[in-house]
């Protein structure tokens, strides 16, 4: 059973890059973003249908969309008829709170694959991308400020697929499971694409990683490091005691500077970066990070061939016969591709799903 969901456009965030920094930074943006959606019926056999809701926390308009709604586990199930456009589909993430016209830089923060909590809970979290020189320092986020809603996108998704004969219709209770099938994205000639991560979370907890489907195999991301984001072409620094530290961003599992300080780096001055945060200098007369003494922490993803071609089951349908799972469709603050060499670029994205 096969399910062209998101083809041709499922988010499809392609549109101009609009400038605004974060504190005095230019190495994170907002991008305004345009979102729709071709769900239909799509009809696996003459006498089954695979059909698709969205998962709403809040009232949607029925009669506006041409939703029909059920309540079904406890949810607010509206499933699409026909189209959702993009309308639609701005409506949906309006309504819920989520971002519709713009994308902002954030970050995972330290992530494994089903990273879940004594009470079976999913861990994944999104955070907000760090600001000059903040209270990040050696810290490993206990003051860590989450990520607006309208940062980033978030669909609820239900599936199902409805069984008619001649004189009824009903839902099919044969356990099944949705798996991804093609991921495609839309002027591949840029590099914002490798900062685009999907965060995939089920109903049971059962399954829940992050995706990015720019890697072919499973990886990470490191989500701490020294930055240069007051764009001066060295990295940041603070003071302690009277000497100058560079200035630690993110989580690190052990952390260490060097016994001397630099000498071989840059002057400090007021300008002369390039927007690049991550490419920066050591600053002269400041003690420098000490990579042989420092581990950074990282969020795991997987890739492409153990999510499609190893057929990595999402989800899985419940005894009412539906399948449910959530899409965190984010940009990766901390990716290196996250700078100003994707400036003025676009992407869009399409995804296929499978009910096998």
């Amino acid at each position: 059973m096969k399910l062209n969901l998101f083809f041709p456009t499922l988010i499809s965030v392609v549109a101009s890059l609009c400038f605004a920094s974060i504190g005095a930074t230019y190495a994170w943006y907002q991008y305004r973003s345009y979102v729709s959606m071709n769900f239909g019926g799509t009809s696996i056999e003459a006498t089954k249908i695979f059909q698709v809701g969205l998962v709403s926390d809040v009232a949607l308009d029925c009669n506006k969309y041409g939703l029909e709604y059920e309540r079904v586990d406890g949810r607010r199930v509206y499933w699409v008829n026909g189209s959702a456009t993009e309308k639609l589909c701005e409506y949906y993430l309006e309504t819920n709170g989520y971002g519709t016209k713009y994308l902002n830089g954030v970050t995972s923060g330290k992530y494994s694959y089903n990273q879940y909590d004594e009470y079976g809970r999913d861990t994944f979290s999104l955070k907000r991308a760090p600001i000059y020189c903040d209270n990040y320092a050696g810290s490993n986020f206990p003051n860590y400020d989450l990520a607006k809603k309208n940062d980033y996108l978030h669909f609820s998704l239900a599936f199902r697929t409805i069984i008619i004969n001649d004189e009824s219709e009903s839902v099919s209770t044969k356990k099944s499971g949705i798996k991804l099938t093609s991921f495609k994205f839309q002027h591949k000639d840029n590099d914002l694409n490798k900062a685009v991560r999907v965060h995939f979370s089920n109903a049971d907890s059962s399954s829940a990683f992050i995706f990015n489907p720019s890697s072919i195999q499973d990886g990470e991301d490191e989500v701490g490091g020294v930055l240069d984001l007051c764009n001066n072409g060295t990295y940041d620094t603070f003071t302690f005691a009277g000497d100058d530290y560079e200035y630690i961003y993110g989580e690190s599992e052990s952390l260490g500077y060097k016994s001397e300080k630099t000498t071989d780096g840059a002057p400090l001055t007021l300008s002369g970066g390039d927007g690049d945060c991550f490419n920066a200098e050591h600053v002269n007369g400041a003690y420098a990070i000490d990579e042989d003494k420092t581990v950074w922490s990282t969020s795991n993803y997987c890739g492409s061939d153990s999510v499609i071609l190893n057929n990595k089951i999402i989800s899985t349908n419940e005894a009412s016969g539906i399948a449910y799972f959530s899409m965190d469709i984010y940009l990766e603050g901390w990716s290196h591709a996250f700078t100003n060499s994707v400036l003025d670029k676009a992407f869009g994205c399409s995804m296929e799903f499978e009910s096998i």
